[in-house]
């Protein structure tokens, strides 16, 4: 691990295949203790519902689909915090789609353990009722929770609580998504449209200064990227969002883009020498 960080990773994570083994995680936290980094935990328990393919609801009773219940994400959560707090090092825990799970990063966070954790941008904007017509679009994991649910995340974003909000990107061609629910593979296209969705949900001023420290500065620090600064003589790097409009799915050959509305989109970026969009 420390040849790797020597050879530019800034963190460790097997992205939303968790940490099976308790002692894997526990070796892992301990030896990166002392370093400049952190491990990364999915917040979903697959063993409790391998074959799930929508969140434990009215709407997937209704649909007939096997449900991912809040369970799965809680005790792989509970277990990963008491390693943590066992082990020390850094944790990150990624995915976080729940109530019961913003309330234990938050519980966590309280006891002065070294925990942050992410929400995905659909589980901020969609809902369970998104997925009725079998939409395989909103098929994403974690899956689209109730409305309360989305809420306690909206809560626990701009309270800090939650550290980061993520794309969560996934583009996916025609034969991934235009089949069946249960064949059809997790995830959506959503990079080019997060912010406007985002700002459409929330156009407070308070919901946009929470996103700029969460994408610009919040995301930097954790990956111990450097401070994002914007000043004469320093190498660019930033991203110029208009706060209305929205944004075309021009640069994905992704079928996969959820058509909620947006109110804002992202105009251009430009790092260092290079300039697009602008």
């Amino acid at each position: 691990m420390l040849d790797m960080l020597e050879g530019g990773a800034v963190a460790f994570s097997d992205d939303t295949a968790s940490i099976r083994h308790p002692h894997l995680l526990q070796l892992a936290l301990q030896y990166t203790a002392d370093l400049p980094t952190h491990i990364q935990s999915f917040a979903f328990e697959q063993s409790l519902c391998p074959s799930g393919q929508a969140h434990e609801g009215e709407v997937a009773l209704s649909q007939g689909l096997t449900p991912i219940p809040s369970l799965a994400e809680s005790l792989r959560i509970q277990r990963d915090l008491m390693i943590q707090d066992y082990a020390g090092g850094h944790l990150h825990v990624a995915g976080i789609s729940t109530a019961e799970g913003v309330e234990a990063i938050r519980s966590a966070k309280a006891l002065g353990q070294t925990v942050t954790a992410d929400v995905a941008i659909a589980n901020l904007i969609g809902s369970e009722e998104d997925i009725r017509g079998f939409n395989s679009t909103y098929k994403v994991l974690p899956p689209l929770r109730s409305a309360e649910d989305r809420e306690a995340l909206w809560e626990g974003f701009l309270d800090g609580t939650l550290d980061l909000v993520v794309s969560d990107h996934q583009p996916m061609d025609t034969e991934a998504k235009d089949c069946e629910w249960g064949q059809a593979m997790f995830g959506a296209a959503t990079i080019e449209h997060a912010f406007g969705w985002y700002r459409h949900v929330n156009p407070s001023h308070e919901a946009l200064e929470r996103w700029i420290n969460a994408v610009a500065h919040k995301a930097r620090e954790l990956y111990h990227l450097g401070p994002c600064v914007i000043k004469v003589g320093m190498p660019a790097d930033l991203t110029v969002f208009a706060l209305d409009g929205s944004a075309e799915a021009s640069y994905t050959k992704g079928v996969n883009v959820p058509r909620w509305t947006q109110n804002g989109r992202a105009i251009g970026t430009v790092l260092g020498s290079q300039v697009s969009g602008l």
